[in-house]
């Protein structure tokens, strides 16, 4: 009695699956029905309730959602794919489906067109640093490529709770979705192949020289976890610098997938002035960019200043974030700005005569490749990303971290000898040129799009 009962329900499940054991299918009016019978078997009715109950959630969710069903024999079927609708008419045959490894997917886009209409969804949270810098220009030279980049700031509050983030929609028709790596997990498992862009790895580093008691734990409990779910959920992870892929691989084990794509900077913007600046006569001007964080070494800049002595005038331009802390010097003259555009910027590299890093810590050097493009040497300290960008003693001149008075020392040596400056801005223009074009880089980006998309 008891098997009569179940046997029962499983032929109303399947009947309300639409599918009937004398060859007629409910669900499509006119199709044929599979060539076995479906109401014997209990697990396929199951499966088949659990394919459509996630066909509905994905056409609902707007998200891209791989079902399949299974036959008796255990063959995998397809029946929709990265969420764009249901496979061709030619893949049905009287209302079977092809076995997985028979039906052949069509090109996506991007494929028919090498990668000219491939739309990347950027999803990225507004920090006011350099990753936010990141995102700008890769969508800018994307777009001068011909693909089809789409930028979504998200508040910065969700860095906090980014997992909040995995409600958001992914936009229709999306190729390829690339996000920094404390939040790409919640963009993972959608359908769509996802590049993971890790900047610097921050976890189990800088405490107590430039990170307070809360930020270690933010970084060392949450920070590590984020990072560790988007690994896992890449398809593709890109370091921009490899001292960062080597604090990957340090702290989250193998780095098979990571590829080193270096930061670039546009070289046809960011170059050395067609006119001669100054004479050499009066005070050496020195440039320093980059947020007023302990990081990026805010907190050095009255020792600095006050190791300069008065033959050097300082120029300090806050970053996205715009602090300008009070600092008083007994040495050299310190002037802040902020707010500027990269017009503006561009001016500033121009005029000065060194640049200066006073980073602990970073994952790439942007502001010494932007002055090495702008044909100036630059001083800063021998951290990671900074001595991937600077070579010592040709592009620039490095000092252990946090020896103000070397980088001072390092200074007054290249306002001595301007013939050693000046051959430094102009290996640094040509290292630019060569190493960290944009082409290149944009190049590397669109070739890894692509390899994802062809796998």
């Amino acid at each position: 009695m008891r098997r009569s009962l179940r046997g029962q329900l499983c032929a109303a499940v399947a009947a309300g699956a639409g599918l009937r054991g004398n060859g007629t299918n409910r669900s499509r009016p006119g199709a044929n029905a599979p060539d076995h019978d479906l109401l014997g078997d209990r697990a396929y009715a199951r499966r088949d309730l659990r394919s459509r109950a996630l066909r509905r959630r994905g056409r609902a969710c707007g998200r891209g959602v791989q079902h399949r069903r299974y036959d008796r024999s255990g063959c995998r079927m397809e029946l929709a794919r990265r969420g764009r609708g249901h496979l061709p008419d030619a893949t049905r045959h009287g209302g079977r489906l092809h076995p997985l490894h028979r039906v052949a997917q069509p090109p996506t886009r991007c494929q028919q067109n090498q990668g000219s209409s491939m739309k990347i969804w950027l999803p990225t949270i507004r920090a006011r640093s350099g990753a936010d810098v990141y995102v700008e220009r890769l969508a800018t030279a994307l777009r001068q490529r011909g693909a089809e980049p789409v930028v979504e700031w998200l508040p910065h509050t969700y860095q906090y709770a980014p997992w909040l983030l995995s409600r958001r929609r992914v936009p229709p028709g999306t190729d390829i979705i690339n996000a920094v790596s404390w939040s790409a997990f919640a963009f993972g498992h959608r359908g769509v192949p996802l590049v993971v862009t890790t900047h610097h790895c921050v976890a189990g580093r800088g405490y107590p020289a430039w990170k307070s008691y809360p930020q270690m734990l933010f970084h060392d409990q949450l920070v590590r976890r984020f990072e560790q779910a988007s690994f896992r959920a890449a398809d593709a992870v890109v370091a921009v610098s490899e001292s960062t892929r080597h604090d990957v691989c340090e702290d989250f084990g193998s780095g098979t997938n990571i590829h080193v794509i270096s930061n670039w900077v546009d070289t046809q913007v960011f170059s050395p002035s067609p006119h001669a600046v100054g004479d050499g006569a009066g005070k050496t001007r020195i440039l320093i960019v980059g947020n007023m964080s302990r990081r990026k070494g805010g907190d050095l800049i009255a020792p600095f200043c006050n190791a300069l002595g008065r033959a050097f005038e300082v120029t300090v331009v806050a970053g996205l974030r715009g602090e300008q802390p009070k600092v008083s010097t007994r040495g050299a003259r310190l002037n802040f700005t902020s707010g500027l555009t990269t017009a503006q910027l561009v001016t500033a590299y121009r005029n000065t005569d060194i640049v200066v890093s006073l980073s602990r810590h970073e994952g790439f050097g942007y502001t010494a490749l932007e002055g090495m493009a702008c044909g100036k040497p630059v001083v800063a300290f021998n951290v990671s990303g900074l001595r991937d960008v600077i070579v010592n003693g040709d592009t620039g001149l490095l000092a252990q971290v946090d020896d103000v008075v070397a980088l001072a020392a390092h200074c007054r040596t290249l306002r001595e000898h301007r013939a050693q400056a000046n051959a430094m801005g102009q290996a640094g223009r040509q290292r630019a040129v060569t190493v960290f074009a944009q082409e290149r880089a944009i190049d590397a980006h669109l070739a890894l799009y692509t390899e994802l998309l062809t796998r």
